[in-house]
């Protein structure tokens, strides 16, 4: 397997398997976020409170869904992947392009230095400190620049991912 590729798959299985792991502490996380954040955007009942938490929580499944490393993305070829970019920033709020550019630059930093596969945990650790789980970085720029109820739900799972992922075990 490529080595850039072999480290994408290491990083994108440490997220699954950290989110997995700590789905429950991630789920209380945005409980507690849940209320400050909701209140910006006036008065709300506990019909708007559940509504707003179910819909993180389906976001935090697709979030795991993305990382699984025996999901459907690893079981083809990146023959489409120009079209795919396209597409999610069509269907997405916020654009993580430069977010995977930057994360892609510093793959290709750790190549550049001579990868050891024995090392591969250490270059995870290394992307997750430096960059935390992508796309979460792009999510939580573009909501406070342009913040907006209908992106809360994404904000609040980025927040509570980056929270959980850099406590301690």
């Amino acid at each position: 397997m490529e080595s850039k590729r072999l480290i994408f798959n290491a990083y994108y299985e440490f997220l699954y398997n950290t989110l997995l792991e700590r789905r429950e502490r991630i789920s209380d996380t945005i409980k507690n976020l849940l209320p400050a954040e909701l209140s910006h955007f006036g008065p709300y009942s506990s019909d708007n409170f559940d509504a707003y938490f179910d819909a993180c929580l389906a976001f935090l499944d697709e979030r795991l869904e993305m990382y699984n490393p025996f999901g459907v993305q690893y079981t083809f070829d990146n023959l489409h992947s120009a079209f795919a970019k396209k597409l999610e920033l069509q269907l997405s709020w916020f654009d993580s392009s430069r977010e995977f550019e930057d994360l892609e630059g510093a793959v290709d930093e750790i190549l550049a230095l001579g990868f050891d596969e024995n090392k591969l945990d250490d270059y995870v650790g290394r992307l997750v400190l430096r960059f935390g789980a992508y796309p979460d970085r792009s999510i939580i720029d573009s909501f406070r620049l342009n913040p907006a109820a209908r992106k809360l739900p994404d904000f609040l799972l980025a927040q509570s991912i980056e929270q959980v992922i850099h406590e301690e075990k």
